[in-house]
């Protein structure tokens, strides 16, 4: 079985965290902390920030949860 066969989970996990990246990116030139609040361009843009930001974080964290599961502790931290 070839490497991106078997691996769909994690092609597609990472996949997600390259354009949460780019949206960051992207996004948080027009960011504004007043416009929370505000029902507007900025408010929408500012909110887009935010979730994808919880995005990256929980993908982050089902990355880690996957290698260390499937190569336990020694294996990703180098431990003998």
């Amino acid at each position: 079985m070839l490497p991106h066969e078997y691996a769909s989970f994690f092609r597609i996990l990472h996949t997600m965290v390259a354009f949460l990246i780019m949206s960051e990116i992207i996004n948080a030139n027009l960011t504004e902390t007043e416009a929370i609040a505000e029902h507007s361009l900025e408010g929408v843009i500012t909110w887009m920030h935010i979730i994808s930001g919880f995005g990256l974080i929980i993908c982050g964290f089902l990355i880690s949860l996957r290698s260390i599961f499937m190569h336990m502790v020694r294996w990703e931290f180098c431990i003998f």
